[in-house]
């Protein structure tokens, strides 16, 4: 099988912001460009493989539930699960996300939920 990380929705400004992709030596389009080619990828050969696409809800940058529904309209195609897991400050290196307190409980659950009737076609699951 096939795991992915999707940080962000394919909008540059929070892709950057997740992913600190300016520092990086390809331009951020390019990156994006390049994920965009491996879904479409995946797509045409789904039938052979098992993919789970994981996406880390962190408060102040991945959290909104419109974000996560971008995301969600990226591969709605792919016959993957969608694991939207919760972040944990316990174990955190990036100096920005030390501050950051994890997601509520409920608050996960109901950005689950709204997933799930975006996206009813698409197994969505919860990790802690």
């Amino acid at each position: 099988g096939i795991s992915l990380d999707i940080k962000a929705p394919f909008q540059e400004d929070i892709f950057e912001k997740a992913t600190k992709s300016k520092t990086f030596f390809i331009q951020s389009t390019q990156i994006l460009d390049d994920i965009k080619r491996t879904l479409q990828l995946l797509t045409q050969n789904q039938e052979k493989i098992d993919i789970e696409i994981t996406t880390l809800v962190i408060p102040s940058i991945l959290y909104r539930k419109e974000d996560l529904i971008a995301i969600g309209e990226q591969i709605k195609d792919l016959r993957c699960t969608w694991i939207i897991k919760k972040f944990d400050n316990t174990d955190v290196k990036d100096k920005r996300f030390q501050g950051i307190e994890p997601p509520s409980a409920g608050f996960m659950n109901d950005l689950l939920e709204a997933l799930q009737k975006e996206f009813p076609e698409l197994p969505i699951e919860l990790k802690d």
